[in-house]
């Protein structure tokens, strides 16, 4: 239908040590004759999409049936940028966006604790309507080196698991986190 969004996060000039950051939408409808380089976008708008206790730093969103579905690189308040974890939202406008009690990755869980493990960054995802599966891409500093994982699980699953979760939860895994470093590693 020829129209395009984009979503993107601002953390102002303290960027990697920002306090808190807000997320924006703009949107545009080009004709056949118009490029989307060329076209009109929209003024930017305000999107509730957040991390409780957390800044939100990068985010991959892609369209599912019913809405969209965002991956967010999100990092503890008071900390910085190279301490972040994914997480997971859901919107049915892409403005008003559910995001839920635990990440889906984070720094300290079991399947990254012998791997040296600092930070989850950005990645990317792909969802297959046919067999419900989201395939994620996420990227991570570990041992020093830069890495790419893949991952994938049926999303209906994904989401029960995840809507089924406390902030009790998340705080007991925060007692296992990493400590964050103070400098941000990230290039």
């Amino acid at each position: 239908d020829r129209e395009a969004k984009v979503w993107y996060v601002r953390t102002g000039s303290e960027g990697c040590l920002a306090r808190s950051s807000t997320v924006y939408m703009r949107t545009t409808h080009p004709d056949n004759a118009v490029r989307f380089e060329q076209s009109e976008w929209s003024a930017p708008k305000s999107v509730e999409l957040a991390i409780p206790g957390a800044v939100v730093w990068h985010l991959d969103v892609i369209d599912i049936p019913g809405g969209y579905l965002a991956l967010v690189a999100a990092f503890p308040k008071g900390s910085v940028c190279s301490a972040s974890d994914l997480w997971l939202a859901t919107s049915s406008d892409g403005i008003r966006w559910r995001t839920f009690a635990v990440p889906i990755l984070w720094r300290g869980m079991k399947l990254v604790e012998n791997r040296s493990l600092v930070t989850w960054y950005r990645g990317t995802m792909r969802y297959d309507a046919g067999s419900d599966m989201l395939h994620l891409w996420p990227s991570a500093l570990a041992g020093g080196r830069w890495g790419v994982y893949h991952l994938s699980a049926r999303l209906v699953d994904l989401l029960a698991v995840l809507g089924s979760a406390q902030s009790a939860d998340w705080r007991a895994l925060l007692l296992k986190q990493p400590r964050a470093r103070l400098v941000p590693d990230m290039p």
